[in-house]
């Protein structure tokens, strides 16, 4: 995972963030050092925290011009993004937003977990904004709901920037997240080499071929996560 502030690389969120990347729970110190680095970067980039009904989300104070809304992926969340883009708010009227069940964004579990519910959870926000042009951003999980926003055309998209976009529809998605849930089988993740060849199939059009040793410790480290 990369941190949303270059200047972290020699403190101690960095360190933290290592720490958890490799498997080991944040105590309360890391936790509130990168609760500050959150703060400092909202500080930086002149970013606002607000919700909208169940969303919460990062807005740059409004400017002439489209609203850039930016989406991220899976597991992610909207404070997860790099400087280029948080640089963004510093010209264009942002909006960073948590996908719901992400980062500070609630979620009614009875909604359903498929793209098509994201984008009907995401559609009031964006609404709210009026006629306002719109350019979506979207990373992984976010350039698949971005995309079908898109296509509905109930609002003006001027342009869509699709950051290896996962393109996981429907039919693929919702059966996996309903069979992860009746057997209790994670959908995303593993935690061993069965668990993780499933994932990759899902994943990937091709899925990557790796040696049994290296499948061994990549299925270690995400049963450690």
């Amino acid at each position: 995972m990369r941190c949303a502030s270059c200047a972290c690389r020699s403190s101690g969120a960095w360190h933290a963030l290592q720490g958890w990347a490799r498997g080991r729970p944040m105590s309360v110190v890391d936790r509130l050092l990168l609760a500050g680095l959150r703060w400092a970067n909202r500080q930086r980039f002149g970013l606002k925290l607000r919700r909208h009904g169940r969303l919460a989300y990062l807005e740059s104070r409004p400017r002439s011009g489209p609203t850039l809304v930016l989406l991220h992926g899976l597991g992610a969340s909207k404070d997860q993004w790099g400087l280029a883009m948080f640089g963004l708010a510093r010209q264009h009227h942002c909006l960073f937003v948590d996908l719901p069940g992400h980062g500070d964004s609630l979620y009614a579990c009875a909604a359903g977990y498929g793209p098509q519910s994201l984008v009907a959870e995401l559609e009031p926000l964006l609404q709210a904004l009026g006629d306002r042009p719109l350019v979506l951003i979207g990373s992984s999980l976010g350039g698949c709901v971005a995309a079908l926003y898109a296509a509905r055309q109930r609002q003006p998209v001027k342009g869509l920037v699709l950051l290896a976009p996962a393109g996981l529809g429907e039919a693929a998605l919702g059966p996996a997240l309903a069979h992860g849930l009746s057997t209790g089988e994670p959908c995303f993740g593993y935690r061993n080499e069965e668990e993780m060849e499933r994932f990759w199939r899902l994943v990937f059009e091709q899925p990557p071929t790796v040696g049994r040793r290296l499948a061994r410790a990549l299925a270690a480290s995400g049963a450690r996560r």
